[in-house]
Order: structure tokens, then C-alpha cells, then sequence
């Protein structure tokens, strides 16, 4: 079983890990045959943990390949779709595969059908392929010349590729794209940048390849530009210029003197106190004698 070659894998790497921790590992890795002992212990549990899961997940595939053989006998090729993905996720076998890439190529889902067929041939060694290779190399042919390929190329790197709405993969992109013959629209996204567009014609078996530059949107470059420090003033912008005052020629006027200002404050100042005094001078009265010689 090729999920169950996974998971066997996933312990050749995990019983080492542990045989070389400080804690499980050390006591056995000193005794020597022990060593090997204990490596066998620990695959065997775990052979004994994950093999009742592999099983279901296995039984569980066949299980739903027949139940999309039966859909597909009846005619109804889309409905047996879901369920051939669902095996194949949980137990990727050619077998799968195969059966997989043939439903697609009912529906006319060419390059879809060209993946999972391409998958199942490259296993010439699984009996059911081996048994059934001729038909599988035919129906690759035929779903070949419905499928086309499209190299897009260009930048800012790291943005999103979309083919007919769904995301391909981002910037650099590998490979060209297998997409159906047809029409074909490109898209690519990148945050900060505005969006690009190419609508193309494929042929089956055609090849093309399409350069997307992204433009950076008036938000981000406006963004991007350094702010101006105090000491830096456009030349070009009189509103923002800032001049020194230039000397006047000629002799100083009277009013801008200093000399001349505090002269006429001393006067106003002595102007206003001498009008206090003769003013509190001019109202005092003396008291008059009455007839009778007393003072009021």
C-alpha cells in the first residue's frame, strides 16, 4: 500500500530521533546489541499502532472507488468525482489515480485528467496498472490533445498567479501551466501593486508564454517616497521658501533708532509727573478764621 509506504517512512525517521535522545536512547546505544534490539521494540509498536488506521483508510478507499464505479456505470460522471478525490486523499494508490484521471476525462476536465493519469502510468510496476496500462497510455494521448501549456513570467516576485479564477502558485512559477484548451484568462495580484490582466486562445498542444509587470499602486509610491526635512526646500515652490531678511542700504529711518524711543519715553514720563504734582498743588486750601476767632 503506497499511503501505508508513507507512514513507514515517517517512522524510519522517528525511531532514530528517539533512539538518539538523551533520555530513551542512551542506556541502550551503551549496552550495543541492545541497540539494535530496541530499534526493532519501537517498530514494531508503532507498526502495531498505525497498522489498523492504514487498514481502514484502505478499505475505506476501495469502498468509495466502487461506490464511483457504480456512479459512473449509471452515467453520472460528475457525482463519482467527489467521491474518487476522497479516496485518493485518503489512500493515494495508482489504482486511484487512474480511476480518478478517467472520470475527469469524462467531464472534460483535460488537464486535471492529464495529472492523475501522468501519476498512475508513473507506477508500471502496480499489478492493476500494469494490467490496464494500454488503456491508461491511450486515454493519455487523447487527453493530451486537449491541453495546453502556458509559461507566465515576469514580477514583483512573490505574486499571486491565477489561471480561470484559481491560484496557480506565486512568483517565480516553476513550470508552465497545463490549462484546457479554450479560453484562458491570466491574472496576477500582489499587494500594493495594481492588478494585471491576459486573456489567451490555447489550442491543445499548444505552448505559450505570457509577461505580467505589476505597476505599484499611486497609494503605495506616494508611500514610498521619503518625507522632506526641515532644512530641504523645493526651489521650485515659492510658497515654501524661507528668506533672510537683506540689509537696507542707506542711512537708518528716525522711528527704527532705539536712542530715539527711549528719549520719548523719558519726556512722556516727565510730562505725566509733573502734571500730578501741580495738579495736587492747585487744590489745597488753607482754614479760615470765623468772627468769633475759632478755627472751622
Amino acid at each position: 500500500m503506497y499511503c501505508s509506504a508513507r507512514y513507514f517512512n515517517c517512522l524510519g525517521w522517528a525511531v532514530p530521533s528517539l533512539i538518539q535522545s538523551p533520555v530513551l536512547g542512551a542506556k541502550y546505544r551503551a549496552r550495543g546489541k541492545g541497540f539494535a534490539s530496541f530499534r526493532i521494540l519501537l517498530c514494531a509498536v508503532a507498526a502495531f499502532v498505525t497498522l489498523p488506521t492504514l487498514a481502514y483508510a484502505a478499505a475505506e478507499s476501495e469502498a468509495l472507488i466502487k461506490e464511483a464505479i457504480e456512479l459512473r456505470r449509471a452515467g453520472q460522471d460528475a457525482a463519482a468525482i467527489p467521491k474518487l478525490q476522497r479516496a485518493y486523499e485518503m489512500e493515494s494508490t495508482p489504482r486511484g489515480a487512474a480511476q480518478l484521471g478517467l472520470c475527469l476525462q469524462a467531464v472534460g476536465r483535460w488537464s486535471e485528467a492529464d495529472y492523475f493519469l501522468a501519476r498512475a502510468l508513473a507506477a508500471p510496476r502496480d499489478p492493476w496498472v500494469k494490467k490496464n496500462r494500454d488503456t491508461l497510455k491511450d486515454s493519455l494521448e487523447a487527453v493530451k490533445a486537449h491541453v495546453g501549456r502556458v509559461e507566465v513570467i515576469g514580477d514583483p516576485d512573490g505574486a499571486q498567479v491565477f489561471v480561470n479564477g484559481r491560484q496557480v502558485g506565486t512568483f517565480p512559477l516553476p513550470d508552465a501551466i497545463p490549462v484546457n484548451e479554450g479560453l484562458v484568462k491570466v491574472e496576477l495580484r500582489a499587494a500594493g501593486h495594481e492588478a494585471a490582466f491576459k486573456d489567451l486562445t490555447i489550442s491543445g498542444g499548444s505552448y505559450q508564454r505570457v509577461v505580467l509587470r505589476l505597476s505599484k499602486t499611486p497609494q503605495a509610491v506616494d508611500s514610498a517616497k521619503p518625507l522632506p526635512s526641515v532644512a530641504e526646500v523645493p526651489a521650485d515652490d515659492p510658497s515654501l521658501a524661507i528668506t533672510a531678511a537683506a540689509p537696507e542700504d542707506g542711512p537708518t529711518p528716525l522711528l527704527k533708532r532705539p536712542w530715539f524711543w527711549i528719549g520719548a519715553g523719558t519726556v512722556v514720563a516727565a510730562g505725566i509727573l509733573t502734571a500730578i504734582v501741580l495738579s495736587s498743588g492747585g487744590t489745597t486750601t488753607s482754614p479760615q478764621p470765623n468772627l468769633e476767632g475759632e478755627l472751622r
